[in-house]
Order: structure tokens, then C-alpha cells, then sequence
């Protein structure tokens, strides 16, 4: 989320808006606001307590006038454990701004399988978004998938729109740089290279874990290529239980920006199961269609309908790894149709995922508030 909100507020600083950022502070000792690339980057002295909530109202208000505010929310991202009520209250209670929230993830989810702590945040923070939501004049959200979850009070009564998560890293890579990553993720060996990046949570290993080794074990001249923070752990273990697979997996680990473009865009084909489905606020899977990469994926509770009517990427109808398996096979013995199917996805990160379209999107959403602002204190003919 904090390269979603970097990219947003230096997009609408180049747009021509001032733009202000309170933030969480980090590991240093406590530094004046930052002016970077024309955004103002505050660090409070705490994550959202009470003494930082009240240096964050004093330095709104010591801004100028007309202000908005426009809040990226994810309940971790605010402290205590993902139960920072007292944020919400005070962000309810503070009414001299129109408030804008962009609504990352809604709430925690519930189950008897999950531990007591964890159905502790499904009853805490769908009532922190209530509060939230009930505040807001407008609300975004990362995927369509959290408009069913807003009470219909509020999702009746306030304007919502889709805003997607752009990726993060460059869309356009040079070709040497390309050609150096396959020759050293091929080991010069031809070969088809299988790519998959994440930062790999349970519930994405769990489903990796069967659909890796049962594609390796179809074609001996098959590589599997883990990218992304937490790639180099999940290979040792997975190789553990696999060794005769060790030689044809490799872990990058963590790569700058333009390295891990390169890398993926080496790979032939891209396999991104989601436990929920795709959808828009995956940027890990928004990375490889901006890189016009042939994907295979599967759809799920939150998939948008965008998916099945643009055919932009390979889908299994679910998450069940022999699905996601046999949606892979199709697409790795059909090359012919590799080519069609990364041209497809880039078109459709382009003309609705990428930055500027998110950018865009903001831009016409606050010139129709202007305009209608101004209809409304306009003198009568």
C-alpha cells in the first residue's frame, strides 16, 4: 500500500495538486516534513495514537483552505493491532474537510477454522469501516468485491467508484536486460521458464505447492521461476519435500524495480493462483499484465466480471489446484497463442488498471464535485 500511495500522490503533485502525506514514522530520529518530487511527506511521532492524532489535526490545520481528505485505509496499517477505533472516531468527528476513503481491504473474515485473535479483527474492523464509510463523501474501492460488503445504507447513499491498483513496478523493460535475466534463470539450457511473483502467504503456498511440482512433472524441459520478497524461504521449503525438483527451481528473492520487470517479462508464461481470485487490487498480478505477460489465473469470490469478457488472461473457473493446473497445461502446450494473450492483458492494464487511469479517474471525480459545488452557490438568474 505504500507504493500505491507514493505512486497517487506524486501522480496528482505532477497533475498540478498540493499535496500533503502524514505518515507512520519510521526507524530515525524524528526529521522535519520532506518536499519530494512536490509532495510533503510528514512523519508523526507515533502509528495514529492519541498524541500523534492530535499533531496530525494541527498540521492539517495549519494548511490552507479548500482541503480534502483522502484516506488509503487498510485497518493495519493504523496501529493497534488493526483495532485502532480511536482513528476512526476522531477521522468521524473531524467535519471541517470533505472526506475521501479508498478502501484497500474492507475487513478481516471470520471462520470457526481460524484462531479466536483473528475472528476478534472480523468482529472489530468491519465496525472500524462502518464508522468510516458513514463519514465519507465519497468512497473508492480497490475492487467491486467491497461494495457488497458495505452496509446498504451507505453503499445506497454515497458514489462509489472502481479504482484499481496500478503496479508498482516499470511496464517497459529494456530487451538486453531481458535477454541477460533468461540466460541466467535458463542457465543458457532451452527450456520453457515458468514464472510466479508474490510475496508468498499461506494461502498462496497452498496452493503452489501442489500445482509447481505437478507442471515441472509434466515436462522435464520446464523451470519454475519464484520472484518476489519471501521467494528464496518458500523454495528451500518446497524443495525440502521435492529435492528432485531442486535444480529446476529458482528463487530471486526481492529485486529492484526495474530488475524484476526484466525477470518476469524472461519467463514464458506466468502462473498467479489467488486463494479469492483475480481481481484489481492483486498488484502482483497487475505487474504481469502491465508487462503484456501471457497469465494464467483463477476466478473467485472476488473476481470482477472484467475477466471473463476481455479474456485478457488463461482462467480457472476456481481455486482448486488440478483447475489452476489444467488451466496452466492448456496455455503451455498452445505457444501460438502466448503472443495474443500478453498483447490482450496489456491493452486491459492500460485502458483500465494503469496509473493514469487511476489518476484520471480522481482528477474527473474532483471536477465534477467543483463544478457542482459552484452550480450550487451560484446566484439565481
Amino acid at each position: 500500500m505504500s507504493d500505491y500511495c507514493e505512486q497517487i500522490a506524486r501522480g496528482l503533485a505532477r497533475a498540478g495538486e498540493e499535496v500533503h502525506v502524514w505518515a507512520p514514522p519510521i526507524p530515525a530520529p524524528p526529521s522535519p516534513p520532506l518536499q519530494a518530487d512536490g509532495v510533503m511527506v510528514h512523519r508523526l511521532s507515533s502509528q495514529f495514537h492519541p498524541g500523534a492524532l492530535k499533531e496530525l489535526g494541527e498540521g492539517l490545520d495549519r494548511c490552507p483552505g479548500p482541503r480534502r481528505l483522502f484516506v488509503q485505509y487498510v485497518a493495519g496499517a493504523f496501529g493497534y493491532r488493526a483495532m485502532n477505533l480511536a482513528f476512526c472516531v476522531w477521522l468521524h468527528q473531524r467535519r471541517s474537510e470533505p472526506l475521501w476513503l479508498m478502501f484497500h481491504e474492507y475487513a478481516y473474515p471470520m471462520g470457526w477454522r481460524l484462531k479466536p485473535a483473528h475472528n476478534l479483527l472480523g468482529v472489530v474492523t468491519p465496525a472500524m469501516s462502518r464508522i468510516l464509510a458513514s463519514r465519507a463523501q465519497r468512497i473508492f474501492v480497490s475492487t467491486p468485491a467491497w461494495v457488497k460488503r458495505l452496509p446498504a445504507s451507505v453503499a445506497s447513499s454515497r458514489p462509489i467508484e472502481w479504482l484499481p491498483i496500478p503496479s508498482n513496478i516499470p511496464a517497459r523493460v529494456d530487451e538486453e536486460r531481458v535477454r541477460t535475466a533468461r540466460e541466467t534463470l535458463s542457465g543458457g539450457r532451452p527450456g520453457i521458464l515458468i514464472g510466479h511473483f508474490g510475496t508468498y502467504g499461506r494461502a498462496i503456498t497452498a496452493l503452489m505447492d501442489e500445482i509447481l511440482p505437478a507442471l515441472l512433472s509434466r515436462d522435464a524441459a520446464r523451470r519454475f521461476v519464484l520472484m518476489g520478497r519471501g521467494s528464496i524461504e518458500y523454495a528451500s521449503q518446497l524443495c525440502a519435500r521435492h529435492p528432485a525438483l531442486a535444480d529446476r527451481v529458482t528463487a530471486t528473492g526481492g529485486l529492484p524495480p526495474d530488475d524484476l520487470a526484466a525477470h518476469i517479462r524472461a519467463c514464458d508464461v506466468i502462473v498467479q493462483p489467488y486463494d479469492d481470485g483475480a481481481t484489481s487490487r492483486r498488484g502482483s498480478l497487475m505487474a504481469c499484465l502491465a508487462l503484456g505477460m501471457p497469465v494464467v489465473t483463477n476466478l473467485g469470490r472476488s473476481s470482477e466480471g472484467i475477466w471473463l469478457e476481455t479474456l485478457a488472461v488463461e482462467s480457472a473457473g476456481d481455486a482448486l489446484p488440478f483447475a489452476i493446473t489444467m488451466a496452466a497445461e492448456r496455455l503451455l502446450r498452445a505457444p501460438e497463442r502466448w503472443s495474443d494473450l500478453g498483447r490482450r492483458a496489456a491493452e486491459l492494464y492500460a485502458s483500465r488498471f494503469s496509473l493514469e487511469r487511476s489518476l484520471a479517474t480522481l482528477r474527473e471525480v474532483a471536477a465534477r464535485e467543483e463544478a457542482g459545488a459552484a452550480t450550487a452557490v451560484a446566484p439565481a438568474p
